[in-house]
Order: C-alpha cells, then structure tokens, then sequence
C-alpha cells in the first residue's frame, strides 16, 4: 500500500532558495492532460476483464481478456524471452487481422522491442 501511494501521489514541489513554490493550476478534467491523470485503478477495469501474469526477471508472460474498445472479448497474451517479445492475439470474428498484426508489430518496432512472432487469430 505504501508502494502505491507513493506511485500514484503527484510529485513533491521543488524548490529553490532563490524561488518560490511553483502552485499548479487547476486541471480540467476533459483535457488531454485531465484524461491523462486519470487512476489506471479506475481505468483497468473498464479496458480489462482478467489479467494474470508469471515470470522469473528473464522471461514472462501476461495474458489479458480485453472488454471494451475494438477487441473487446478478444484475448491477448504476450511472452517476452531475454529481451524478445511473442504476441497472440485471439481477435473477436470482427477484427481485421493482418490490420491489427501490423499495428502491433508497428508499435513494438517503435519501442525498440525484438519481435519474434505476432500471431493474431
């Protein structure tokens, strides 16, 4: 619980002898930065059925069962193995596949990410 208050606390004020205190302005909720800030605790449930995930500090797994947006009811699991990433994604009848397998392998390129294999079903 400690841990956590202290991830989700905004950051402490720094200041300088020379400074004073920056004061925050308020922060409209429906703005991109708003929208940003809102809790994961909050935002989890709505995106995420189940999740459930192992691993040794090497290698893991997670596996998620998605309930909202384009693949909701669909199943992702992804393994990563030494610094190289496994995707399966079992996609509601109505998704695109090789749409979705693009934009996946996409952006995990973008982040670096090895990829061995994206299979979406």
């Amino acid at each position: 619980m400690t841990r956590w208050s202290a991830q989700s606390a905004p950051p402490p004020t720094v200041t300088t002898p020379n400074a004073p205190a920056m004061q925050s302005a308020p922060i409209d909720p429906s703005s991109p930065i708003g929208v940003a800030r809102t809790s994961l605790e909050d935002l989890l449930p709505a995106l995420v059925r189940k999740v459930a995930w192992s691993g040794d500090g090497r290698r893991g797994t997670v596996r998620m069962e998605l309930g909202a947006g384009a693949l909701a009811g669909a199943t992702l699991t992804i393994h990563a193995d030494d610094g190289r990433v496994r995707v399966e994604l079992d996609a509601p009848a109505h998704a695109n596949a090789a749409e979705w397998r693009t934009r996946i392998h996409d952006r995990l390129t973008r982040r670096g990410l090895l990829i061995d294999a994206i299979d979406v079903r």
